[in-house]
């Protein structure tokens, strides 16, 4: 199995104010964004990149299921239920990772123009490795959805009913 070269970890931490604005662009582009705070959009790539640069600096596995991607899946599930609690679905949320693709893949094709092999090889890679990230988004996600439907039942149905003029019971959801 390949891994991510030194060259390609390199290039994402020498190019990383690139990355953020062309991410964050994307991200506002597909609709990704919707119900969040524009500064905390920027806040939040800001800090995954962080911590995606860390975790491959650190060496060891691309899985993320690794030691080393312990503080970037904490991430993701933080994420995942604020966007949750914010009304999106798992599609945008998603997105947040999905989106990084274009600009890291444009990047990776300049770094590797004179090396189509490996190229294709280091695209694969950060294709699996933000796949894999993504995946676990919307994992965690569906649970943090869940919870919040769950929760809004409870206090729906834990309200005392209320009257209508016509005499028909209903219940206030909070």
């Amino acid at each position: 199995m390949a891994t991510l070269q030194t060259n390609t970890i390199q290039a994402l931490h020498e190019n990383r104010t690139a990355l953020l604005d062309e991410w964050n662009t994307s991200l506002e582009a597909s609709g990704a964004t919707r119900n969040v705070k524009s500064d905390d959009v920027k806040q939040q790539t800001h800090e995954f990149l962080g911590l995606l640069s860390t975790a491959l600096q650190q060496g060891g596995s691309q899985n993320t299921h690794h030691e080393n991607w312990a503080e970037t899946r904490v991430f993701l599930e933080k994420l995942s239920h604020s966007r949750a609690l914010a009304g999106q679905d798992s599609q945008q949320t998603a997105s947040f990772i999905f989106a990084l693709k274009g600009p890291l893949f444009a990047l990776l094709q300049r770094e590797y123009a004179e090396q189509p092999a490996q190229l294709g090889e280091q695209l694969w890679e950060i294709s699996e490795l933000l796949d894999a990230l993504g995946m676990h988004t919307i994992r965690t996600f569906q649970k943090s959805r869940e919870s919040v439907i769950k929760r809004s039942r409870k206090n729906c149905w834990n309200s005392p009913p209320r009257w209508s003029s016509c005499g028909m019971a209903y219940w206030p959801c909070r």
